[in-house]
């Protein structure tokens, strides 16, 4: 088979920032992520590109700078460019999906479930990430073959389609890697060492693309955009193959609405 993924790691310490690879040392955490959407991303669809979806069951202490820095290097329009990212490009280009207290509350496991989503109030309420956050059930019905809605999230998945059409994706990410600067790293300038990834957790992922999978076009197992939310098919030659992405939540996820809040983890007093 001609399908490949491409291994995205995370290892504890001062790494290299160059992209791609120099003198032998590979390329870690979020800078790997954008390595791999610069060789296998080129040109993604000839379309213009949608939202960045960050799913994830933990959050450390984000700030503006280091979301417009992930935004920038994992964005298909932007991942081939260097310098400093626009201030704010992230509340434009980032969803983070993300349960609500209902949606924990309301489980198949109750608010005890909620012990396996560990974001706390201190890292989930600042103000700057309320407009990017999304329910991981679906509202509106219909979209959610895998029928996960009411279990539990704790995998890790991060995408991102062509603009308005939740049926394609340009790359995709499942791992363990949560969103936080000691998960995929933090490009600081070191006295010594220079410009370095400073990395604190062990983590592996899985990139793949249509690209690597050898195929010309990947997406969602259900979506909305074609065929009343139904997967497409994978009829025709190697290369004019569909790839689905079994996605266990909704591929164009439900903005929060007014009375939505978000799950943290403190609402469950003397378990953690």
């Amino acid at each position: 088979s001609p399908a490949v993924g491409v291994l995205i790691p995370s290892i504890p310490g001062y790494n290299s920032t160059s992209v791609p690879k120099r003198h032998g040392k590979e390329v870690l955490g979020y800078l790997k992520v954008q390595q791999a959407i610069r060789e296998h991303c080129i040109t993604g669809y000839g379309e213009a590109v949608g939202p960045i979806v960050c799913q994830f069951s933990s959050m450390g202490s984000l700030s503006i700078p280091y979301l417009d820095k992930i935004a920038y290097a994992w964005n298909v329009e932007t991942a081939h460019k260097s310098g400093t990212p626009p201030r704010g490009i992230a509340s434009c280009t980032m969803q983070i999906v993300w349960p609500t207290v209902q949606e924990i509350v309301s489980s198949v496991e109750g608010p005890l479930g909620g012990g396996s989503v560990p974001g706390r109030s201190s890292c989930v309420n600042k103000p700057f990430l309320q407009p990017l956050l999304h329910t991981w059930a679906s509202k509106t019905g219909g979209t959610d073959s895998l029928d996960k809605g009411r279990n539990v999230p704790h995998i890790k998945t991060f995408f991102q389609s062509p603009f308005a059409r939740d049926d394609l994706m340009n790359w995709f990410v499942v791992t363990s890697h949560n969103l936080s600067k000691a998960a995929w790293g933090e490009v600081q300038n070191r006295r010594e060492q220079g410009l370095t990834l400073t990395i604190q957790h062990w983590e592996l992922g899985v990139f793949i693309s249509p690209s690597t999978l050898g195929c010309k076009t990947m997406g969602p197992l259900v979506h909305s955009t074609t065929g009343g939310g139904k997967p497409k098919g994978n009829n025709g030659t190697k290369k004019n193959r569909h790839a689905l992405i079994p996605l266990p939540y909704k591929s164009s996820p439900e903005k929060y609405s007014p009375t939505d809040r978000a799950w943290v983890v403190d609402n469950l007093p003397g378990v953690f």
